[in-house]
């Protein structure tokens, strides 16, 4: 394992219900209660049909709920279709991009694991402290890449976590989310396609199939970030700062809209 590999790892093994204080614990709540509350307004954009007739198309056992459209389908492809729906019409949080688009990514794997609430909390938690620490940290958007780089790594370890993978499992899992999936920051650019709007779910989907394939032992290059041609290359060194901050977590710093509107919209909404 590279260095950031290491810590990325460490910090994910040792994750726990206990490093949630009753603040972090009803933010990462109410994150989850905003998230399915999109989903809701989200069923109606014109990609979540389209990802409902795919998904009732792939069986799976166990399967993982689509929601909105009374199907189950492969976890990796629920996750997809329902991170769609949370992030279509923009109203879900914001911390440094939307970092509730991987709530459905933990959601799927918490399901097929018959992971307690209390667990896909913990989950959901840690995948946030992942994606902050990384946001924090790498300059991805001077290299050209969107805001799934790292969602997809967050995703793979919370998933991961809930499944009970060893260490070894979950460095390849983050891994395989990273090296096949870098998504490109063209689809917020220029004429606006579904991209725009569900760019991230990509990378929410290939981090839950990440966590499936290290599940089954499936390896992966073992130095993503320093290694030859590894993420570095691309972005330049950094150091992964894990964890961004010692007195609060993560979630506590994600913004939940307080109305349904693009974020930087809010205030003159608000104003009007």
């Amino acid at each position: 394992m590279d260095k950031i590999t290491e810590q990325l790892v460490t910090f994910a093994s040792d994750f726990s219900a206990a490093d949630l204080n009753a603040s972090a614990t009803a933010k990462a709540t109410a994150l989850l209660v905003d998230s399915m509350a999109c989903i809701v307004a989200g069923a109606g954009s014109e990609a979540a049909p389209m990802m409902a007739r795919i998904a009732r198309r792939v069986q799976s056992n166990p399967g993982a709920t689509v929601f909105g459209f009374g199907l189950q389908t492969s976890p990796e492809i629920a996750a997809l279709a329902n991170a769609m729906m949370v992030r279509a019409y923009d109203y879900n949080d914001a911390y440094l991009g939307h970092p509730s688009d991987m709530i459905p990514g933990v959601l799927a794997a918490g399901e097929v694991s018959r992971a307690s609430g209390m667990q896909v909390l913990t989950a959901i938690a840690l995948a946030y402290e992942i994606y902050g620490a990384f946001e924090r940290s790498a300059p991805r958007v001077k290299a050209g890449l969107d805001q799934g780089t790292f969602m997809n790594v967050g995703v793979a370890l919370a998933a991961g976590k809930l499944w009970g993978l060893s260490r070894e499992q979950l460095a390849n899992a983050a891994s395989l989310a990273l090296v096949p999936n870098m998504p490109l920051g063209v689809s917020r650019w220029g004429e606006l396609t579904m991209m725009k709007d569900c760019a991230t779910a990509f990378a929410v989907r290939n981090g839950v199939f990440a966590a499936m394939l290290a599940q089954e032992g499936f390896t992966s290059a073992q130095e993503p970030y320093s290694g030859l041609y590894g993420l570095h290359h691309i972005t330049g060194p950094f150091e992964l700062r894990l964890p961004l901050d010692v007195s609060q977590r993560v979630v506590e710093f994600a913004y939940i809209k307080p109305i349904p509107a693009e974020n930087n919209t809010i205030a003159i909404a608000e104003l009007v």
